[in-house]
């Protein structure tokens, strides 16, 4: 129950960094009727880093790979100056392998298995972090020897996914429901990034969510905390709670 607990207060203390004495923007996206809904947030850390959150918010299952959370994009002007850093669960996160859960593995292992890369990117973006082929890394992974990226594993499932069944995802690794990034080299604001979205699957050809920036932290909080709460009441059922 505490680690429960734990993930909607981190989706919560993401929907509301805004609000906080750190700077941060953050990008929503939800088509209900594709069964998308996803928010990254970019916090300007301080020393040159930026950090990004990147969270799968869909209240509903996970169908299928095609709806697994694999990457998202964004335009920055300076993109070739960032250097990716570490990649990792948000604290509470779950660990997927079909039906079985556990506590995610560490950065030294996620950072594997995600990608930095800069160039043509959907909608005008020339940078984008991913877990999958469709992109060519640019600096490479999170953490090294970093594994060739194919297939949606260690991609991100939405906060509703339950474990039931496979729902065709294989077996494969999956995190729930939020990541975190830190690249190096940011000295611009964070007002500059632009044009980003949300990829899912493993081809460009899969569902693409345009996230538009979000100025009021408080709409997207709820968002959140209702993700959260269809998570922690899945997993309490799980329990026999």
């Amino acid at each position: 129950m505490r680690k429960i607990l734990g993930i909607g207060a981190a989706l919560a203390a993401t929907a509301l960094a805004g609000n906080g004495a750190m700077a941060s923007q953050m990008f929503g996206g939800t088509n209900l009727s594709m069964q998308l809904s996803a928010t990254a947030t970019f916090t300007d850390l301080g020393g040159g880093k930026l950090g990004v959150t990147l969270a799968n918010t869909y209240t509903g299952d996970t169908v299928d790979q095609a709806h697994v959370l694999t990457g998202v994009f964004f335009n920055y002007a300076s993109a070739l100056s960032l250097s990716p850093v570490s990649a990792s669960a948000s604290a509470g996160s779950i660990f997927w392998i079909g039906s079985t859960s556990g506590p995610a593995p560490d950065s030294s292992v996620l950072g594997t298995e995600w990608a930095y890369g800069t160039g043509s990117a959907p909608h005008g973006a020339n940078a984008g972090i991913v877990s999958s082929g469709y992109y060519t890394p640019g600096f490479g992974n999170f953490a090294s020897p970093g594994d060739m990226l194919d297939g949606s594993g260690y991609g991100i499932l939405s906060a509703g996914y339950a474990g039931s069944d496979l729902d065709g995802l294989s077996n494969r690794p999956y995190v729930q429901p939020s990541m975190e990034f830190i690249l190096s080299g940011f000295t611009g604001s964070l007002s500059s990034i632009t044009d980003l979205s949300f990829q899912y699957g493993t081809s460009l050809s899969e569902p693409n969510l345009v996230g538009l920036p979000v100025p009021e932290p408080g709409a997207i909080a709820l968002l959140g905390l209702g993700a959260a709460a269809v998570f922690m009441l899945r997993r309490k059922t799980q329990a026999g709670v």
